[in-house]
């Protein structure tokens, strides 16, 4: 075998060493592979157990959220309820107490859920409705009543005042029917002019007005205008509203009824008897003061005194002649409440626009639905009250019963007692009997003489007895049976005895029968007790059977208007969002229409434009040179097939392959010709070890291909390793 062939056989040996490695290396990898896969689970898993915490926490937020909501939800049924029954009993305090019939009420009560709910008025339906009760008190009805309460409410929230204050003073002036009270709005405008125009509050005005000043008034010939003046311009004066209105109404008749003094004293003023009471009802009580006056300014600071205590007696009359030393400035006051007055309209309008009022009008309209909610969920409540009022009355029923029973209940605690005490000395004397057991078996193993089957046998029964103590019991009874019925055969009382006791035992099991009876017939007699007695599971099953009429005809409509709140709560968040929706959506669209999508499209647009224009230089570019490779490339091949041909035509003198089919030139020791085929071989003489044409000897080398197993490969292969080996 020649060196280039053993060459190429240890190169294929080496390949598939090589590939051996290959396979060793890419399984080395493969397993690298694996191992971060499974870091990669682990980091998965851990990342699932985070993500599963976090589950966890929401979980566990949306069950607070739950309990939350619940808890809000009690809250809220607790209050709407509470507001129903308050505003139940105001608006029947109509019927009651102000003789309003109860379909009045009903309808009242209608409207003024409706004015609380519009979000116009700043008051809730209960203070409405005790508005309501002194304007139906005073004989208002329907929807002049309900035009009062609103003109009232609207009063009350310009001046910052009590509504209950504002409509009794409402009513009073209109019931009073005084000169320039006809109209319920124009008198609720003067009420609040008056308010602002003196040093008082809407409780101070109705105090006023609860002395009579205003029926005085009328019968004097003033207006609601004077007399409001009057209050003013003395509130100034630090006269309490009450004690002021109070010496006003009985001062009149001084002027209208004056006495013999007065008289004579007007007299001496050149006043005839009637001529200020005149004067008062045609010109009001601000001129009829300036009149007195003007005539007291011809006499001397003395004789003013003496003639004004003739007419205007100490005390009483005093407001009078407070009036009128501050006669202009009272009329001033009367102006200002005209002129206040007439801009009440506007004033309402811009009270409502104040924060304030809408904070307090929504917050009504929420009370307004809250009594609708209440109103609904009154009867449920009745009904729970029913039911509770009547388990305490049944559980007061069966007190009676208990302490009948504390006899029979008494010895079978009794006797559990002596169950749990009996248990514990059994374990008490299983401890002081192996202690003892244990202690004999030593003793008995080391006296002399003693047997070793006697030592084993007590030993034995120690150890059964210490594995269980009811092993004594059991040995015991076995004993005691034995006895019993040895006795039972062979003695006659004895045998006498025992059938007495299985007749007793036969007897007690009738009793108890009869007992069980018993119990199952109290059971279906006072079951409602033993369901009180099971606590609230058993006060729910009272409930349902006690009413299970009236919870099947209320229960449906109550389910259907909580599916119609979830529905109406939906729409609303849709309503909402359509709402929201696109103003939040707007600056996002904004920015991506505007902003980032002409970047965007600007980037993608450069990036189309440079890979176009890259490409154009690139063929422009490499046209040519491809052209020219082209060229070369067939120039050489061109160049060497001419070569091998005159290569295998000159060269194959020694031996060769013909590597395309020609002439050629052969032959060693003279020139030969010759056409040979593609692939024939030339093989010299020499070479092969034939003896030459002129007679020469020659080695001639052999080459036979032999198909041997990898084996058989890699022995030659280990064999020509070792020699090359050897021979360096």
């Amino acid at each position: 075998m020649s060196y280039g062939s053993d060459g190429a056989d240890v190169l294929d040996v080496l390949l598939k060493l090589s590939n051996l490695q290959g396979f060793v290396a890419g399984t080395r990898e493969a397993a690298a592979g694996v191992r971060d896969i499974g870091v990669a689970a682990e980091e998965t898993s851990g990342k699932s157990q985070i993500a599963s915490s976090k589950m966890s926490g929401v979980a566990g937020l949306a069950s607070k959220a739950f309990r939350g909501t619940a808890v809000a939800a009690g809250v809220f049924a607790y209050q709407s309820v509470k507001m129903a029954n308050t505003f139940d009993q105001q608006m029947e305090m109509i019927h009651t107490q102000a003789g309003a019939t109860q379909i009045e009420v009903g309808n009242m009560s209608k409207a003024i859920l409706g004015m609380a709910g519009s979000g116009q008025y700043a008051q809730g339906p209960v203070k409405l409705a005790e508005g309501l009760y002194h304007l139906e008190s005073i004989g208002l009805r329907g929807a002049r009543a309900l035009t009062a309460l609103k003109v009232a409410s609207q009063g009350a929230a310009v001046g910052n005042a009590d509504l209950e204050d504002t409509t009794t003073a409402l009513g009073s002036a209109w019931l009073v029917n005084i000169k320039g009270g006809g109209d319920l709005k124009q008198v609720m405008a003067t009420l609040n002019a008056t308010v602002g125009a003196g040093n008082m509050r809407m409780g101070d005005l109705v105090n006023s007005l609860g002395t009579g000043v205003l029926a005085a008034g009328k019968l004097a010939g003033l207006s609601l205008n004077d007399v409001m003046g009057a209050l003013a311009t003395l509130s100034d004066e630090g006269y309490r509203g009450s004690s002021a209105m109070a010496q006003l109404a009985t001062s009149f008749h001084f002027l209208t009824d004056p006495t013999a003094k007065a008289k004579k004293a007007l007299g001496e003023l050149g006043l005839s008897q009637f001529q200020l009471s005149d004067t008062m009802r045609t010109k009001g009580l601000p001129a009829t003061l300036a009149l007195l006056k003007n005539r007291l300014a011809g006499f001397s600071p003395a004789r003013q005194e003496a003639l004004l205590g003739d007419i205007l007696p100490a005390g009483r009359g005093r407001v009078l002649e407070v009036l009128m030393n501050q006669v202009d400035r009272y009329g001033k006051k009367i102006h200002q409440i005209q002129n206040t007055s007439k801009n009440f309209g506007e004033d309402v309008a811009a009270t409502h626009k104040t924060a304030a009022f809408q904070i307090h009008a929504a917050w009504s309209s929420i009370q307004s639905q809250m009594i609708r909610v209440g109103h609904l969920l009154q009867p449920i409540v009745v009904e729970l009250a029913k039911g509770l009022a009547w388990m305490v009355k049944e559980l007061v029923a069966l007190i009676p019963w208990l302490v009948k029973l504390a006899p029979i209940v008494a010895p079978i605690v009794a006797a559990f007692v002596a169950y749990e005490v009996a248990v514990k000395g059994i374990i008490i004397v299983q401890a002081i009997w192996e202690g003892m057991s244990a202690a004999f078996a030593v003793a008995s193993a080391l006296v002399a003489g003693g047997t070793l089957e006697m030592t084993v046998a007590w030993v034995a029964l120690s150890a059964a007895l210490s594995i269980n103590p009811f092993v004594l019991i059991a040995v015991a009874l076995v004993a005691v049976g034995v006895a019993l019925y040895m006795a039972y055969k062979h003695f006659k009382w004895f045998h006498q005895a025992v059938n007495a006791v299985v007749h007793a035992v036969i007897a007690a099991f009738k009793w108890l029968g009869n007992a069980i009876w018993d119990v199952v017939k109290f059971i279906g007699q006072h079951w409602k007790w033993l369901l009180l007695l099971m606590g609230p599971f058993g006060w729910v099953v009272l409930a349902l059977i006690a009413h299970w009429k009236w919870f099947k005809k209320e229960i449906a409509p109550i389910i259907n208007w909580l599916v119609g709140a979830f529905h109406w709560a939906l729409n609303a968040i849709k309503d909402v969002w359509k709402t929201v929706g696109p103003i939040l959506a707007f600056p996002f669209k904004w920015a991506w229409k505007e902003v980032v999508k002409p970047v965007v499209n600007w980037i993608v647009g450069a990036f189309q434009w440079a890979e176009k224009e890259v490409t154009k230089i690139w063929n422009k570019m490499m046209g040519p040179i491809k052209a020219v490779g082209h060229w070369l490339g067939g120039a050489a091949h061109t160049v060497g097939n001419v070569g091998s041909s005159i290569g295998h035509f000159f060269g194959l003198q020694a031996g060769g392959t013909i590597a395309s089919p020609g002439m050629a030139l052969v032959g060693e020791h003279g020139p030969e010709l010759l056409n040979l085929p593609r692939a024939a071989s030339v093989i010299p003489l020499r070479t092969a070890g034939l003896a030459s044409p002129v007679g020469m000897s020659s080695s001639l080398e052999i080459t036979i291909p032999v198909v041997i197993d990898g084996r058989e490969i890699a022995r030659a292969t280990g064999k020509y390793i070792d020699n090359r080996l050897a021979r360096q």
